[in-house]
């Protein structure tokens, strides 16, 4: 079995959900979300706009993206 890492958060990652087909999101104690590619092994974005750490992170229906933190904030993150 082998072992790929994905380095990029400044702190740890407490989420982690697949996104699309090779994409996979992580969420991170350093109010920081991350989308990653399996293909390139790197981040393809990171979505900044917590004050605190993120708790967790959910896709819905039409793709948007929704997170909830630690600032007491859910925020909808929209692919445009």
């Amino acid at each position: 079995m082998s072992c790929r890492v994905f380095k990029g958060h400044k702190h740890s990652a407490n989420y982690l959900l697949n996104f699309k087909q090779d994409i996979f999101l992580s969420v991170s104690d350093d109010s920081s979300i991350k989308l990653w590619d399996l293909n390139k092994e790197d981040e393809e974005i990171s979505l900044v706009g917590h004050t605190s750490w993120v708790i967790t992170a959910n896709i819905m229906k039409n793709g948007t993206i929704v997170s909830s933190g630690a600032d007491k904030s859910v925020r909808f993150w929209n692919e445009s």
